[in-house]
């Protein structure tokens, strides 16, 4: 197996892969500890060699070191110094061996920061997925929900539709009627399109995601989110019809939805290279998309939990931008989550529908470190059980 070394001023981590034949078992973590491992599959051991050299010339760019065997160590000079004992007592120094401590065979049972949480299977299918836990792959889509989406649009819940967005941009403008045409859709287009029926109208459907992901490929579906995130609009309901004006600026966040983290999973398993052409969409998106969605850039990339630490730092100066909860889910450094703390708007991790979801998502993603951010609920869950203890000895 083949070790290698990376150590600056806050970090002194360690990174070992060996080839066994058409697999390659990876090990990683900090310097001292066991650390995690992973074991991937490929078609051949030819496969597998080039995905390892592959690896192995990524690692080294970022600075890892190979660790080789070490020289042996130098002697020892040692110096003979006479001292004069004349008059000095004789004495006798006797050991007893039961009190000599014999060396531990196994190291404390304490868990580093870095040690992985063994979850149950059907807690780890209830997690988020991410590219260390993909899960399963994604069948290809037996029913078209795309057919019918741009006629769908000028007939929602069985009313006519009409619309207004004369207020917005004139490149918006020319999206809107791109999606009201029903003709070839760009991928804003098509933003225009599924913002409609999912945000209010069909709700959460994440089996169009897989459509969208299949008939037009990941790096459209990633363009397609983010122009998701420039959308808004309000709607006037009437006993026959409705009629939908589209706002110039986002004005209110948009909820997390089923849909939109299942980009998440088609991001997870994705081929390295695709997947970070992806990464590099969201990274130049990112300064233009409005502050209040950018949280949900991060929510997509747990791999990159420092983009999430920079969005932390810009919109944690803003002070009232309630969608910085959601860094919870990825941010890592500990002074970010501190001041994340104050923001619960949503209760991510004690909300009563998807709060479980959160919950084992961090736990997987970030083992014993991600227990932490739980301790401001369970202060309030101690507190109010006190209280109620207090008022019933009281009665």
């Amino acid at each position: 197996m083949k070790h290698f070394i990376y150590q600056d001023e806050k970090s002194h981590k360690f990174w070992a892969v060996e080839q066994q034949g058409n697999e390659l078992h990876i090990n990683w973590g900090k310097v001292g500890t066991n650390g995690q491992s992973q074991v991937k599959s490929f078609a051949d051991a030819a496969a597998a060699e080039k995905a390892g050299l592959k690896l192995i010339a990524e690692k080294v760019k970022k600075g890892y070191v190979e660790e080789l065997s070490s020289p042996s160590q130098p002697a020892i000079k040692i110096e003979t110094i006479e001292v004069d004992t004349t008059g000095v007592a004789e004495t006798t120094v006797v050991f007893d061996q039961s009190m000599v401590a014999e060396p531990a065979e196994t190291p404390c049972p304490w868990l580093t920061d870095d040690s992985t949480i063994h979850l149950s299977e059907k807690k780890s299918q209830e997690a988020l997925p991410s590219r260390r836990f993909p899960g399963d792959a994604v069948s290809e889509p037996q029913d078209s929900l795309l057919m019918n989406l741009g006629q769908d649009i000028h007939n929602l819940s069985g009313k006519l539709t009409t619309y207004d967005f004369s207020a917005c941009s004139a490149n918006w403008q020319q999206n809107i009627n791109e999606a009201l045409a029903n003709g070839p859709l760009s991928p804003a287009a098509l933003a225009v399109q599924v913002v409609l029926v999912s945000r209010k109208f069909w709700g959460e459907c994440p089996e169009l995601m897989d459509e969208i992901v299949y008939v037009y490929g990941l790096e459209f579906a990633v363009d397609m989110f983010i122009a998701m995130q420039y959308i808004s609009f309000d709607c006037t309901y009437h006993r026959t019809s409705i009629h939908i004006t589209f706002q110039p600026l986002l004005n209110h966040a948009h909820c997390v939805t089923p849909f939109d983290v299942r980009l998440r999973k088609h991001l997870a398993l994705a081929e390295e290279t695709l997947w970070q052409r992806c990464v590099d969409k969201f990274i130049t998106a990112l300064p233009d998309i409005p502050p209040v969605q950018q949280p949900m850039v991060a929510l997509m990339l747990p791999e990159r939990p420092e983009i999430a630490e920079e969005i932390a730092r810009r919109l944690l100066e803003q002070k009232n931008i309630q969608t910085v909860e959601w860094l919870k889910l990825v941010v890592q450094e500990s002074s970010l989550l501190k001041a994340l703390e104050s923001y619960c708007a949503y209760d991510l991790f004690n909300d009563y529908y998807h709060g479980c979801i959160w919950n084992v998502t961090v736990l997987q993603e970030q083992g014993i470190a991600g227990i932490a951010r739980f301790a401001p609920m369970l202060m309030l869950i101690f507190a109010e059980v006190f209280s109620q203890r207090s008022i019933t000895h009281k009665h």
